[in-house]
C-alpha cells in the first residue's frame, strides 16, 4: 500500500494541484505496470478539505443526550442536561427535542431505566437560551427522567 496524501490541507488539501498531480500520476503509473489502482480517501472524511470544519454543513452528524432524575414535586431549572463531551473541534450543537418521562419504577442514573412511555411530555418548547424550568409531577412513581436530545457534527 502506498499513501500519496498527508493531513497537510496547504500543500494537500482536496482538489489542490498538489494532490490531483498525484493521483494522475499513480494511475499513470498503474496504467503502465498493468496494476489496478484504487483511491481510498477516508475514513477521516472530509480528506483535508481547506475551509471546512467539524461544525461545517454537510459534515457527518450525530444524536446524542443528556439526562437527569427530577424527583416528583421538585422543579429542574437550569441549563439542560449536559450529554457526553464532543469530539475536539465541534463547537455547535442544535437541540431535537427536550422531553421528561416518568420512571416505571424508581428511577436512577443507572442503565438501563424502564420508563412509562404515554407519561412522555414534550418539553422542547419551553427551552429558552439552552435553559428550562419544568417541576416534575408528584405521585406513584415519583420522579421523571429529564432527556435533552442534541445534534451536533461528528469527528471521526
Amino acid at each position: 500500500m502506498l499513501c500519496i496524501l498527508t493531513a497537510d490541507p496547504a500543500g494537500n488539501g482536496w482538489g489542490s494541484p498538489k494532490m490531483t498531480d498525484r493521483m494522475q500520476a499513480a494511475l499513470a503509473s498503474g496504467i503502465r505496470l498493468g496494476i489496478q489502482i484504487d483511491f481510498t480517501l477516508g475514513p477521516a472524511w472530509p480528506l483535508v478539505v481547506p475551509g471546512l470544519s467539524p461544525d461545517s454543513p454537510g459534515m457527518q452528524e450525530e444524536l446524542v443526550y443528556g439526562s437527569t432524575v427530577v424527583a416528583g414535586g421538585a422543579t429542574f431549572s437550569g441549563p439542560l442536561p449536559e450529554p457526553p463531551p464532543a469530539a475536539p473541534g465541534v463547537t455547535q450543537r442544535s437541540i431535537v427535542a427536550v422531553q421528561a418521562v416518568r420512571c416505571a419504577a424508581r428511577c436512577t442514573e443507572a442503565k438501563p431505566v424502564q420508563l412509562r412511555a404515554s407519561s412522555s411530555v414534550d418539553l422542547t418548547g419551553s427551552v429558552r437560551n439552552g435553559s428550562l424550568t419544568w417541576t416534575a409531577p408528584s405521585g406513584d412513581p415519583s420522579s421523571a427522567l429529564l432527556e435533552a436530545l442534541l445534534l451536533h457534527c461528528e469527528r471521526e
